[in-house]
């Protein structure tokens, strides 16, 4: 029988869980929609550096082990700790003299990566605690949406706060980004009082994600006249 390379069979948790971090990071980097806060000359540098922090820094871990600290109530205190630690990793690229937040950024990375994180079972008792991913996208789509949904009391202020970042949403303060988040709680709980009728269950408010994010394409609504 030939010899055959037997280190990627002893591989460990600690090493697995690595390759998660390292795999989900790099879904998680923006794409072309928000690249652009990230594209400067240490382009390649600061990629390598925030895919370091989740292999490294991050607490997957724990996450893995199911972390009291980041459930319930706990989950905003324990996301506004990982932004912090990450945000520090981004300031020694990004230009000085940019209007966008440290905290911005990396809030946005953060719950993308923890979004993305879903797709491995041992880290779904979160799904319900992470935050709607925000960007420029999200923030024009959802002005364009709200204004077609009567603001009902639980989502009070939430059109006035969205407009506010509309087309800038990396100046958004840590204040205003956590007040966005509880308020789409509340779009969340208006979404889930009109589909639980027809069986369907939302669970997070990332859940608003297809509904709030896509906008159908022009070239869809022309077809569509055309019929």
């Amino acid at each position: 029988m030939a010899n055959r390379d037997k280190s990627l069979l002893s591989l460990n948790k600690s090493e697995y869980l690595k390759a998660i971090a390292r795999e989900t990071a790099r879904m998680s980097y923006p794409g072309r929609t928000s690249g652009s806060i990230l594209r400067n000359k240490k382009r390649n540098k600061v990629k390598d550096a925030i895919e370091d922090f989740f292999v490294s820094k991050f607490p997957i871990e724990i996450l893995w082990g199911g972390d009291e600290k980041a459930k319930g109530d706990g989950y905003e205190r324990w996301h506004k700790q990982q932004v912090e630690s990450l945000s520090k990793v981004i300031k020694e690229f990004e230009k000085s003299n940019s209007n966008n937040t440290y905290f911005a950024i990396s809030a946005k990375l953060l719950d993308t990566f923890m979004h993305q994180l879903m797709k491995y079972e041992k880290f779904r008792y979160l799904y319900k605690e992470l935050h709607l991913p925000l960007d420029n996208q999200a923030f024009f789509n959802l002005a364009v949406k709200l204004n077609e949904i009567e603001e009902k009391p639980q989502m009070c202020g939430l059109r006035g706060l969205v407009n506010k970042y509309k087309n800038k949403a990396f100046t958004i303060n840590s204040d205003d980004y956590y007040e966005i988040q509880k308020k789409l709680d509340g779009l969340e709980s208006c979404f889930k009082e009109t589909l639980k009728e027809e069986g369907v269950m939302l669970k997070s408010r990332v859940d608003l994600n297809c509904i709030l994010w896509p906008i159908e394409s022009k070239s869809n609504k022309n077809h569509k006249k055309r019929k």
